[in-house]
């Protein structure tokens, strides 16, 4: 089982391949004006850099949340209808007085439209993890989309036993990513929208995708012994990884015709 295994993520590595991030900045390595907004981006409220805690490079961006919603966008970054793009970004939420969740879509010339609005205007909030997560998910432009508004909101935490907003918490993000596939496999998975979130997990992992004939998952650790298997309708689906220690692990999704796999991080 091992062998075959690793064999299936080499084919995935292989003919699997992406483009130019297609985000200007997106590391937040670049903010001339610490009191103004980050570099290149159209909007960081409530924002401003933070050189001790980060992802990668130097710098990331700390988000406070306030009683008020706050966005992080980058404007509209210009995409062809069609084509295969990955989405992606990295949230530090360890901090009750904060949440997060992704609010981006695309556009054409007509204005907003709603395709993958279920993935991409999510109503699951980031939750609380003393590990970097990783928002990421592989999308099919609609066939009239010409520009991506990549945008992440940030709230308040919670609201006391009086109802009063807790806000002043703390989310860092960093190294935010939109690539064009430049390569693909013939896989039904190749179009699927899938999400798979929080990565690193704490519990629960929440699983979303496209695809209605999704029939099971499996997840294995990485000497290919099967821990967890599940079979039904996964369309939308909450992962419970209580169990599981802390290590890498292997997500094997499977639908009618075929199978694909992911690594999580507990």
């Amino acid at each position: 089982m091992k062998k075959m295994y690793i064999t299936v993520v080499a084919l995935i590595v292989t003919t699997i391949g992406f483009g130019q991030n297609l985000v200007t900045n997106g590391g937040f390595e670049t903010w001339t004006d610490p009191s103004a907004k980050a570099d290149n981006w159209f909007k960081t409220e409530n924002s401003t850099p933070e050189t001790t805690i980060f992802h990668s490079g130097a710098q990331s961006l700390k988000a406070t949340s306030t009683t008020k919603t706050k966005d992080l966008g980058t404007g509209y970054i210009d995409i062809t209808g069609g084509k295969i793009y990955k989405i992606s970004y990295w949230f530090l939420d360890n901090d009750p007085k904060a949440k997060a969740r992704i609010w981006s879509s695309w556009r054409d010339a007509s204005g907003w439209l709603t395709d993958n609005a279920d993935i991409l205007h999510t109503n699951d909030f980031s939750t609380d993890n003393t590990e970097w997560q990783h928002f990421e998910v592989t999308l099919t432009a609609p066939a009239t989309a010409t520009q991506f508004s990549f945008e992440v909101r940030h709230y308040y935490g919670f609201k006391d036993g009086e109802g009063n907003k807790q806000a002043g918490g703390v989310i860092y993000f960093d190294d935010f990513s939109l690539t064009e596939e430049t390569s693909l496999s013939n896989n039904l998975f190749d179009n699927a929208g899938i999400s798979i979130y929080p990565n690193p997990a704490v519990n629960v992992i929440t699983f979303k995708s496209s695809i209605n004939s999704i029939g099971s998952f499996e997840i294995f650790n990485t000497s290919g012994q099967l821990l967890i298997n599940s079979k039904g309708n996964l369309s939308s689906k909450r992962i419970d990884v209580s169990s599981l220690s802390k290590g890498s692990y292997i997500l094997k999704v499977t639908s009618d015709e075929n199978s694909h796999t992911y690594k999580i991080i507990k």
